[in-house]
């Protein structure tokens, strides 16, 4: 009776370190919100990021188009000189 009980208690012991180890492995297995891997995320997420690259276009256009101008004032300076 007693070499049954261990043997009952090993196999829950095993089964119990079974379901860890492939828990565990579930658990690591999951991916970046909207890759591949996990292609749905939430509405809010997306907005956010797609916010968050259109403000940084929004600045480089800014940063470009003061460039442009100083850009163009150089050339109307030096059209002046030329004439």
């Amino acid at each position: 009776m007693l070499k049954k009980k261990w043997l009952v208690m090993l196999g829950l012991a095993i089964a119990l370190g079974a379901g860890f180890v492939a828990g565990q492995q579930v658990q690591a297995g999951t991916s970046e919100p909207g890759s591949s891997g996990d292609p749905l995320v939430a509405e809010s997420y997306v907005k956010t990021k797609v916010d968050e690259q259109v403000n940084l276009l929004q600045n480089k256009i800014k940063e470009l188009q003061a460039k442009a101008d100083a850009l163009q004032t150089r050339v109307n300076e030096l059209e002046k000189q030329v004439k």
